[in-house]
């Protein structure tokens, strides 16, 4: 998702009135700001999965798993709107 969402950002943003396409490829300013928010909920998500393990590692993490999976399929809607 981190290397999608990258690859998203890297390209030329979208000017004022065009879509991307295949004879226009951008990236609509839009989508990139959804794509921080949601970055930055999955790299919390994550970040408090690995640290909980790491403090509490006998601890069943499943529910953590799911938030953290939740936050990541995300990530992918937002980087799938923009391929739209």
């Amino acid at each position: 998702a981190v290397n999608a969402a990258n690859a998203y950002k890297a390209l030329p943003l979208c000017r004022t009135g065009t879509v991307p396409g295949a004879a226009n490829i951008c990236a609509k300013r839009s989508v990139i700001e959804r794509l921080q928010t949601a970055m930055r909920k999955a790299r919390l998500a994550v970040n408090n999965l690995v640290a909980l393990q790491k403090a509490y590692p006998f601890v069943d993490i499943t529910n953590a798993l799911a938030a953290a999976q939740s936050a990541l399929i995300g990530v992918q809607q937002v980087l799938a709107s923009g391929a739209q």
